[in-house]
């Protein structure tokens, strides 16, 4: 314990303050990290598919040996539980990126956007 003014402090107190200090500041750092899933999702296809998909609407940057994604966007059998299951577990010739859940969405959100245009 140690005296603060008139106030004797608990030095266990202040591990479970700092704590709660950062739980409450957790929900706000993923609510920022969600902002905009749909340009995550094309930050991440530049980054990572872009090496053998056209990965933006009317582009011609990319490769070709795969489909670009306005393609794979508007193929009737492209639901986001397909291709959550892709993403997850690759065909063979694509390399495993070991992305994450939030990873996933977001290319899940850049292709149903690019399904709209």
């Amino acid at each position: 314990m140690r005296k603060s003014g008139n106030r004797i402090v608990s030095k266990a107190r202040l591990p479970a303050g700092l704590a709660l200090a950062a739980c409450l500041c957790l929900p706000a750092t993923t609510a920022m990290a969600q902002v905009d899933p749909v340009g995550d999702g094309k930050r991440i296809a530049q980054k990572w598919c872009i090496n053998c998909h056209i990965v933006e609407a009317g582009g011609s940057r990319g490769g070709d040996t795969a489909p670009p994604f306005t393609h794979i966007a508007k193929d009737p059998a492209t639901t986001p539980e397909r291709l959550r299951g892709f993403l997850v577990d690759p065909h063979p010739l694509m390399p495993n990126l070991d992305l994450t859940r939030q990873e996933i969405d977001a290319i899940i959100a850049y292709l149903q956007s690019l399904a709209a245009e």
